[in-house]
């Protein structure tokens, strides 16, 4: 799906690393402390969708997009693993401001071509609750059918090609020894995000970068061309 956004008096695009429920907190910093207008903002997953009733989104989004638009602000959100899948399948939830991006979108905004992918595994499922702290479909489902034809110059992802950082589990060893198909899973994930970036150079892409949250720290490298930017919680990184 391509998602063409008209925006006028852009300046700026970011990109943030997870929210894990402080969507106000980035409100916050985007406009009070860093002082910005017209700008983009994409966050990379763990928005902390479902944790709330409906309403409850309802009522924040509705209080948050009238600062947003005061100052030609926009939040785009992409799904992580601590969200439930379901605020993703509908638009009841976007505002004029805030938008829920699903998988496979991409988003056309300044001459740019972003491909926005989100999902992953939560390594601590085995202790969550189904459709309280975890939900089914939270995983990152790679479909080749979707990427067809497609020349992003940007992609943004919750997890990350298994080429990245971070290089071993060696931060999730207890969770693998608690949860038998865990690493089996984590693996799949992975490389299904390298199959993404596979397809992509079949395709004649040459993304300029490649932005990922998920693993709770920052690194940056380069692979064939690309750059891969970890985000931290929070992070900013400007899109230019």
């Amino acid at each position: 799906m391509t998602l063409k956004l008209n925006l006028s008096n852009i300046t700026t695009i970011l990109a943030c690393g997870d929210l894990h429920g402080k969507i106000e907190p980035l409100a916050f910093k985007l406009q009070e402390q860093h002082k910005l207008k017209n700008c983009v903002c994409f966050c990379a997953g763990d928005i902390g969708l479902g944790f709330h009733k409906e309403n409850y989104y309802h009522q924040l989004f509705k209080h948050l997009n009238d600062k947003l638009v005061k100052s030609n602000n926009y939040l785009l959100l992409i799904r992580g693993n601590h969200d439930d899948p379901a605020y993703w399948n509908c638009t009841q939830y976007n505002t004029s401001n805030i938008l829920l991006i699903p998988d496979y979108t991409m988003v056309q905004i300044n001459g740019k071509n972003i491909l926005c992918i989100g999902g992953a595994i939560s390594v601590d499922r085995i202790l969550r609750k189904q459709g309280i702290s975890y939900w089914e479909g939270e995983n990152f489902q790679y479909q080749e059918q979707l990427l067809e034809g497609i020349i992003p110059n940007v992609v943004i992802t919750h997890s990350s090609p298994d080429f990245c950082f971070p290089f071993t589990k060696d931060g999730i060893t207890d969770w693998m020894e608690k949860d038998p198909e865990l690493r089996k899973d984590v693996d799949e994930e992975r490389q299904g995000h390298t199959k993404v970036f596979e397809k992509l150079l079949k395709n004649g892409a040459i993304p300029s970068v490649w932005i990922y949250g998920h693993f709770h720290s920052s690194h940056l490298m380069y692979y064939q061309h690309t750059k891969f930017v970890l985000l931290n919680e929070l992070e900013l990184y400007e899109i230019k």
